[in-house]
């Protein structure tokens, strides 16, 4: 009698247990990525990342957001009204957005300059060839624009806005994607300052050729320093600082993943987002220039403060960063 007294017990015990266990609570976090750099710095993150605590499983829904000139203005109304949690982004814009609110913080960098001078005659590395030339830039200037003026000023190259060349001077001027490509094929245009992986698209249907790399040259006029050029930007007070470390872990892996992956990346890619400016075939040397990589961003705060100057800005506060 006794055994049979204990055995209901334990059973009872074990219903008990399992009645007040708590189910794990489910958070997803939205983190937007522009199409282009951005959204390849992420790609093995595309089809979700979980993070698992004894309470949470915290997990990640990718937000595909198009390029072009209203961009950062999105994804500033993407934080400000909580549609993204976390937003890989050009790291000027992430500046202006914690200044204003410094619950959002930079956790990572994540991608490290893809921008490049393409032409059909070389330059010979060296951008005092340039003079004399019209380089043009896609609408909206932005990082391209920022980044090309810094280096002609840190050579003592003048430079100056127009539509015709002046001797001496580099000129410079802005114009729509399909008029830059256009004007590569038919020579109208002699050199433009573009992105990759926009380079090899137009490198491929123009005939012109990388010429110059801006991130390179970066790093001889500043001391080697690193051109952080987007990186990950949180809401602080909404996701797990711990979801975060495990992410920016993850993100770190990603160079490889694209490695491993460049024959599918295509396929990848149009399958994610049917807009994209992407559609193109991939090969090493494209990830390569698009300088893909993942570190803490409070590592690199001198080089942040050098690229902020760059854009008009100062150094930001130690609030800027998450860890």
């Amino acid at each position: 009698m006794k055994k049979v007294i204990a055995l209901v017990l334990s059973v009872i015990t074990l219903f008990a247990f399992i009645s007040c266990k708590k189910e794990k609570s489910n958070d997803t976090y939205n983190l937007a990525v522009v199409d282009g750099a951005p959204l390849l710095s992420a790609m093995n993150v595309s089809d979700g990342f979980a993070y698992e605590t004894d309470n949470n499983v915290y997990n990640t829904q990718m937000q595909i957001v198009p390029s072009g000139n209203d961009v950062v203005s999105t994804l500033i109304a993407g934080l400000s009204n909580g549609t993204y949690d976390m937003a890989i982004m050009p790291v000027n814009a992430a500046a202006k957005i914690h200044a204003t609110d410094e619950k959002y913080k930079l956790a990572a960098v994540n991608v490290f300059g893809n921008i490049y001078i393409v032409g059909k005659e070389t330059i010979n590395n060296d951008l005092n060839n340039l003079k004399g030339k019209v380089v043009y830039l896609t609408s909206g200037g932005g990082t391209p624009q920022a980044a090309f003026l810094r280096l002609l000023k840190g050579k003592n190259i003048e430079a100056m806005q127009g539509d015709t060349a002046v001797g001496g001077k580099v000129v410079y001027r802005t114009s729509m994607p399909a008029e830059i490509m256009q004007g590569l094929k038919n020579g109208n245009v002699e050199y433009a300052v573009l992105a990759e992986p926009v380079v090899r698209k137009f490198t491929g249907a123009t005939g012109a050729s990388v010429v110059f790399d801006i991130q390179s040259e970066w790093k001889n006029l500043n001391d080697n320093a690193v051109f952080t050029q987007a990186g990950l930007l949180v809401n602080s007070e909404n996701v797990n600082i711990d979801y975060v470390k495990a992410l920016v872990e993850k993100l770190k892996e990603n160079k490889e993943y694209l490695q491993n992956n460049v024959e599918n990346l295509k396929t990848s890619i149009t399958t994610l987002y049917k807009d994209t400016t992407m559609g193109l075939n991939f090969s090493n040397a494209v990830i390569d220039r698009c300088n893909i990589g993942c570190e803490i961003a409070s590592s690199l705060k001198t080089d942040i403060a050098l690229f902020l100057t760059a854009h008009g800005m100062t150094a930001p506060a130690d609030s800027f960063y998450l860890f």
